[in-house]
């Protein structure tokens, strides 16, 4: 356990020392008092992880609601995930991983309460290659 001295607006920083640890990933768990938050980092992942396939668990969402994007590639890759509004605006990008397995699972997206209606899309890459899915949004 290592102990992290608070700033006067509640923040702190810790730095890792990443030497002898094998690619993977891994969880950072951080606790004061009863509250407690886990962090999922990688560790020496690869990029170009060959097909990717992406899908979300629905096809049609409402603003607010939360979208899960699971799918498949290689073992141990790093995606950039970015979700496109129908204007093809970016709303938002996040870096995702596969695991041992070759599985994704993101769970971090959510359709933004003042969505647009339309047709809006999620894209998934990794070097060249990508992996694009479209879903409906409704008023």
């Amino acid at each position: 356990m290592v102990s992290i001295q608070l700033q006067p607006d509640g923040r702190g920083s810790h730095s890792l020392d990443l030497k002898g640890y094998a690619s993977g990933v891994y969880s950072a768990v951080v606790s004061k008092g009863s509250a407690k938050s886990t962090e999922i980092f990688a560790v020496g992942l690869q990029v170009g992880s060959g097909e990717i396939d992406i899908n979300t668990t629905k096809t049609e969402y409402h603003p607010g609601d939360p979208i899960l994007i699971l799918g498949n590639t290689s073992p141990n890759v790093i995606l950039t995930i970015t979700m496109f509004d129908p204007d093809e605006k970016q709303i938002k990008e996040r870096e995702s991983f596969s695991d041992k397995n070759g599985k994704i699972s993101e769970e971090s997206f959510r359709i933004p309460s003042d969505a647009k209606t339309g047709t809006w899309k999620i894209h998934a890459k990794s070097g060249s290659n990508f992996d694009i899915v479209e879903l409906d949004v409704l008023a």
